[in-house]
């Protein structure tokens, strides 16, 4: 049920991480470090630290090679770590969130979906083989990735192509995100914003946050 004086929302942008593919570090270095001369909470903070992973979803960095290159530079690797088996390693970060999918289900048929998501092209091949993202939201032209579009969120200018591919305004979008900071900038343009962790949060949870702004059947 809508709140009263709360108009139905015509979009849902969701994100990725920790919404539809929770994730987690940790595995990837504990399989990378014995290639390094650190250990894995020195892994962690070099890798934090760095910008790597900002040129990597900016699309600065474009391919998953050069990636892999400037990473193996940054954590002094060996040249036994050889690009498998980091790729193979990086794999494990994510998984699926299979509650998303019947939530989707109740999802109106008039409400548009689409994907705002600060993500690399190695996080692809996971959006793309969720099952939710397959059925509901299978279109690129629906996937706002931050390395094609070369901004991250909290930029606002990733939420606005959003609204202007759509045709849909800010006031009538709603966004699901693991990130406070990405919620209010959304919300500053007009729409609203639902922070969400699938780490932290029930999906009951989120169905109630959802039911709010009158986007189920």
């Amino acid at each position: 049920m809508t709140q009263r004086g709360v108009s139905p929302k015509r979009l849902i942008c969701w994100d990725m991480g920790n919404v539809f593919l929770p994730w987690d570090i940790k595995h990837f270095l504990e399989t990378i470090a014995p290639y390094t001369p650190f250990q894995v909470a020195e892994l962690d903070s070099r890798l934090m630290e760095s910008n790597i992973f900002t040129k990597f979803m900016t699309g600065e960095c474009r391919t998953q090679f050069q990636f892999f290159a400037a990473y193996a530079s940054l954590m002094q690797t060996t040249s036994a770590l050889t690009y498998a088996i980091f790729r193979n390693a990086w794999d494990t970060i994510f998984w699926q969130n299979h509650d998303i999918e019947p939530l989707l289900a109740k999802v109106r048929p008039d409400v548009r979906m689409v994907i705002i998501s600060n993500a690399d092209p190695l996080m692809n091949k996971h959006i793309r083989a969720h099952p939710a993202v397959k059925r509901y939201i299978p279109h690129p032209r629906d996937h706002f990735l931050s390395h094609r579009e070369g901004v991250l969120k909290p930029d606002p200018e990733i939420f606005k192509r959003a609204f202007s591919r759509t045709g849909i305004p800010a006031n009538e979008a709603v966004l699901v995100d693991d990130i406070q900071e990405h919620c209010t900038a959304f919300e500053n343009l007009g729409g609203a914003g639902i922070c969400w962790n699938a780490h932290l949060n029930s999906i009951r949870e989120l169905e109630s946050a959802l039911a709010t702004h009158g986007v189920f059947r």
